[in-house]
């Protein structure tokens, strides 16, 4: 019969593990931060067989640690920095005549061409994709600043030289600008083209799913690239942390709901134990009583994690359970010595048929009367103690009101 009883209260717990919200979040904490952690994992450097990959050309030079294990001698660490993969002439060439009219197109900032340029010229020292070290040379700095800036105001003729490098690699251009006045920034031109653009797309399509971004505006091509941060390993640490979190603050919740419902059975248990001696010595049975004592509660609408144990016992009286065996339950369910003590005077009085049973209640109540006048004034100095620093406040609040307008006065 024991034996069942701890397999029913297994059962419950993990009903209630398995069905309860912390046990929700502990699994959705855990997999955010595997699937973060997993996604963030990199490739090694060095395969099995001993290959590094090479970046490209427009890649950084690679540094790799890695371990050497020479046979019948040791391990060894290493450093290795394994530089960039090198362009050969034609692939220059090849890459030259594409970024050509890029380099061209960047260069004008908006410009309609090199016979016409009525605004500012951009000088820059490098085109993303290619790996050309790329330098501008104005030969007139009056009509041409150094960093690509339309000095002169009057119509004249000015030559840029432009030199692109790779290693020993060179081409140099020289580039004849047909300057105008310089009116307005055409730059600014395209944002406000641009900004006008998709304002209008927007507008246009508001019942569409999506939004299709202007691939090209006023003869310019446009890219778009989303700004986002990769993630990293971190968030698996700190959903650990998360979850420490979670199991403590679980934890403070459960011992305050067990630190209540101890309360309130301890506070209500003299009234019950007061009731069964009334019920007792008017010559009801024990079970009738306990039923008696239930059916008050009702009643008289109490609430209190007693009554339901109570209930939870004349249940499996019902059932079919021995007296004894649902007093030792009631006993182990509640956990609390006072409690214990009266289930262990019923039960004894079951096996033995003591015949002061009520002697032995009326002694009980008297004790747990007492305790409860104890726990009441505990409660009393706690309160008194909470409300010692809302009282300071209130004081301080007053000392202003009256000290204030004091020293105004004066």
């Amino acid at each position: 019969m024991v034996t069942n009883w701890w397999r029913l209260m297994y059962k419950e717990k993990l009903k209630k593990l398995f069905s309860g919200k912390e046990f929700k979040i502990y699994i959705v904490i855990t997999a955010i931060s595997l699937i973060a952690f997993l996604r963030s994992d990199s490739e090694p450097a060095v395969s099995k067989d001993g290959l590094i990959k090479r970046g490209e050309y427009y890649e950084k030079d690679l540094n790799v640690e890695l371990v050497a294990s020479i046979e019948d001698v040791g391990e060894e660490p290493y450093e290795i920095n394994v530089s960039r993969r090198k362009l050969s002439k034609e692939e220059l060439d090849e890459m030259f005549d594409d970024c050509y009219p890029i380099l061209l197109n960047k260069f004008l900032n908006g410009n309609d061409s090199l016979e016409l340029v009525t605004g500012n010229l951009t000088f820059f020292d490098q085109i993303e994709g290619y790996p050309f070290e790329i330098s501008f040379i104005s030969k007139d700095r009056e009509s041409i600043s150094s960093s690509g800036e339309l000095l002169s105001k009057n119509k004249g003729e000015t030559t840029v030289l432009c030199t692109l490098k790779y290693d020993d690699w060179e081409k140099e251009l020289e580039l004849v600008i047909h300057h105008h006045a310089n009116e307005t920034d055409s730059l600014d031109i395209v944002r406000r083209e641009l900004d006008e653009e998709i304002k209008r797309i927007e507008e246009e399509s508001v019942k569409e799913e999506y939004l299709s971004l202007p691939k090209t505006i006023n003869g310019h091509s446009i890219t778009y690239e989303d700004i986002y941060q990769k993630k990293n390993p971190i968030i698996l640490i700190l959903g650990l942390v998360a979850l420490l979190l979670v199991k403590l603050g679980s934890r403070h919740d459960r011992d305050r709901e067990k630190k209540k419902t101890r309360d309130l059975i301890e506070q209500e248990y003299p009234i019950v134990l007061q009731k069964m001696i009334m019920y007792l010595s008017s010559g009801m049975n024990l079970r009738n009583a306990w039923i008696k004592i239930y059916e008050d509660s009702v009643i008289t609408k109490k609430k209190n994690p007693l009554y339901e144990e109570i209930n939870r016992m004349i249940n499996e009286l019902k059932t079919g359970i021995s007296e004894e065996a649902a007093y030792m339950n009631l006993s182990m369910r509640i956990a609390i010595p006072a409690v214990t003590r009266f289930t262990s005077l019923l039960s004894q009085n079951l096996r033995k048929g003591s015949t002061d049973l009520t002697a032995l209640l009326n002694e009980e109540a008297k004790i747990a009367f007492d305790e409860r006048k104890r726990r009441a004034r505990i409660k009393g100095e706690e309160a008194g103690t909470k409300l010692l620093l809302p009282m300071m406040m209130l004081m301080i609040v007053v000392m202003v009101l009256i000290m204030v307008p004091a020293f105004v006065n004066m």
